[in-house]
């Protein structure tokens, strides 16, 4: 194996090596990244990466909980929607199911 083929191996592992222990943390990813000295647009980038190389033509499905209480005929209702990143999404209630379905496709995709 060439060296150069032997870095890019070794920076891979790495970068899994790092998911994993932030995975394990139960820490927010700036919070991992920031106590592990790592900066977060890098762990972002390498995180999107190799989730779309090893999940590639899978749909993964995450647990849905509806609170039947939480739905109200209140004119200012919101969806909260809590990503795995720690962030919370708001969306206004009257939002069709294909405008959700496009954003929650969206957000799945690696960014820039």
């Amino acid at each position: 194996m060439s060296e150069p083929e032997n870095k890019k191996i070794n920076k891979r592992k790495y970068w899994q090596d790092q998911i994993q222990k932030w995975q394990e943390s139960n820490l927010s990813q700036s919070v991992f990244c920031n106590q592990a000295g790592i900066k977060l647009p890098t762990f972002v980038y390498w995180r999107g990466l190799l989730l779309n190389s090893e999940n590639k033509n899978i749909n993964k499905f995450v647990p849905l909980k509806i609170v039947k209480d939480a739905i109200s005929n209140e004119t200012n209702a919101k969806i909260q929607i809590k990503l795995t990143t720690g962030h919370v999404v708001y969306l206004p209630i009257e939002l069709g199911i294909n405008e959700i379905a496009k954003l929650i496709h969206s957000l799945g995709l690696p960014h820039d």
